[in-house]
């Protein structure tokens, strides 16, 4: 380095030191080591935020043992029984896009998803309760109390707890007995997709209906159209 340069460095050095020392330039100093200071705060919290938001996304996503994706995405048709001691009903549905036909004896009958919510005016016992999103709902609501894999087919069973106060939150009837428990069974095939949910709602239906002694629900999944 020729001795020229090396003055020139030296005096900038000085120069931007003094510089620095004097009341003015430690007003400068302030306002960058703020602007650095709040920038890299602006970052952080947004990094956090956006780490919280993945997290979060995934619990809900994985929040049940199983996958409905395919029942969220896809159209499919089921099976809709409701069984008492004193009659049995049996439905058919298609679910296709972002509505449900409901068929029985008296023909069919639509049911649609309005801001997330399934409408229709035909009365059918507990639409709820074959309705995936509302499943889901429920199912969130009771508690894990065993899983088995069946070893022949490789199928899974999930078996829950509710009690009446969590269900009739989802149900509405407002019924009294609160603490009482009802039982919920989840079968998935191999690859943890639902298939089939079995609900035993007689101590909550019995709030409702003294004269019940069993009280059941099925919905069985059939074709899946992806």
């Amino acid at each position: 380095m020729s001795k020229n340069n090396k003055k020139n460095n030296d005096l900038n050095i000085k120069t931007i030191w003094k510089m620095l020392r004097s009341e003015k330039g430690r007003r400068y100093s302030f306002i960058i080591f703020y602007i650095f200071f709040f920038g890299f705060l602006f970052i952080f919290i947004n990094a956090n935020h956006l780490n919280s938001t993945v997290e979060t996304t995934s619990g809900e996503e994985y929040s049940l043992p199983f996958n409905t994706k395919l029942l969220e995405q896809n159209s499919y048709n089921f099976k809709y029984i409701v069984k008492s001691n004193l009659d049995e009903l049996l439905y058919k549905g298609i679910k296709n896009s972002n509505s449900i036909t409901i068929i029985d004896d008296a023909g069919e009958h639509l049911f649609s998803y309005k801001n997330g919510v399934l409408i229709g005016d035909y009365n059918i016992l507990y639409k709820e309760l074959f309705d995936i999103y509302e499943i889901k709902r429920i199912i969130k609501s009771g508690k894990l109390i065993s899983e088995t894999k069946l070893s022949e087919t490789g199928e899974i069973i999930y078996n829950y707890d509710i009690t009446n106060s969590n269900l009739d939150n989802i149900l509405n009837n407002s019924i009294t007995s609160l603490e009482l428990i009802n039982k919920i069974t989840v079968k998935t095939n191999s690859k943890k997709e639902f298939i089939e949910i079995n609900y035993d709602l007689i101590n909550y239906e019995k709030d409702i209906n003294p004269l019940l002694s069993e009280f059941k629900v099925t919905l069985e999944i059939g074709d899946i159209d992806g």
